[in-house]
Parts: structure tokens; sequence; C-alpha cells
């Protein structure tokens, strides 16, 4: 059954998710692997690395699908393009809503699903579905405000202008 909970969590990463879309529509490739000076990672890079994220924390920890990520090709060359990125971060959200599907109130007290190969630092010992889920929101959150900040720092001419 699905609880008020699982309601509001699923609307939380859906009003994300809505405003990531949004930062990425109508943004060229060029802009998309673009950074500023001191910066290691274009928007090309946090986009591939959210899709990844989410498939992880979602749909193997909390959901216990196999996700197969190989977190480090997240951050590597050569960049995906736009296209790329928008249809992995379709994909991932798919998986996340097939995990929501299923998911009761009760299970998101259980233990999560997968044995972590990434353990943050403010993991607790017991990791909870609910914690993997609240992970992944707080974690998209995060990087949505870097590719928002990185798309307005585009050069004079680019998509911030």
């Amino acid at each position: 059954m699905q609880t008020q909970e699982l309601k509001d969590l699923w609307e939380r990463l859906e009003r994300v998710r809505a405003d990531l879309m949004s930062l990425l529509d109508g943004v060229g490739d060029e802009a998309l692997a673009w950074a500023p000076p001191g910066v290691k990672n274009p928007p090309a890079v946090i986009a591939r690395h959210l899709a990844g994220a989410e498939s992880y924390w979602i749909g193997e920890v909390a959901g216990g699908r196999p996700a197969n990520r190989d977190r480090a090709s997240e951050f590597s060359r050569p960049l995906w393009s736009r296209t790329w990125l928008v249809e992995a971060l379709t994909q991932s959200r798919a998986v996340s809503e097939q995990v929501f599907r299923g998911l009761t109130g009760a299970a998101l007290d259980e233990a999560a699903g997968a044995s972590l190969r990434f353990r943050p630092a403010s993991a607790p010992a017991m990791l909870t579905r609910r914690w993997a889920i609240l992970h992944a929101l707080e974690h998209e959150s995060y990087h949505l405000g870097q590719l928002s900040v990185l798309l307005r720092l585009q050069p004079e001419g680019g998509v911030g202008a």
C-alpha cells in the first residue's frame, strides 16, 4: 500500500527531476562539455553521474535491482551528448518508478537490499530503504544546484548569456 510518505517522496523526486530536465532542455552539447577554470566536472559529467547514482541508490540499494554501476566511468571522457544524458536519466527514473510501485510504508524501515560498494560518511550503521531514497533525493538536489550554476556561468554568447 502506498503511504503518504511514499507519495511525498516520489513527488519530491519528480519535482527535482523536472527541474533537472528543464535545465537540460535546449542546452547544446558544447555547453554541457564546458566548465570554468578550476572546475573539474562539466554539466555532462554531473548529469551522467546523477543517472548512475539514482539507478544505484533507489534501484539497487532501496529496490534490490542490480544497477551494474561503474561509478568511475561516470566521471570519464568522452562526454555524453545531451540525447544520451536524457535517455540515461529517463531510464534511471523508470527504474525508480518500478521500485516505488513495489514499496510499502513498512518496507521503508527495512534494511536496504544491497551491500554498499561506496558508503557515504553520513550513512548509518543500519542502512534502511528510506535512508537510501532520502540520500538519492539529497544527492540529486545538490547536483541540480551545481548544474544550474555551471550553466549560468557559460561564456558570453553561451547558454547563460
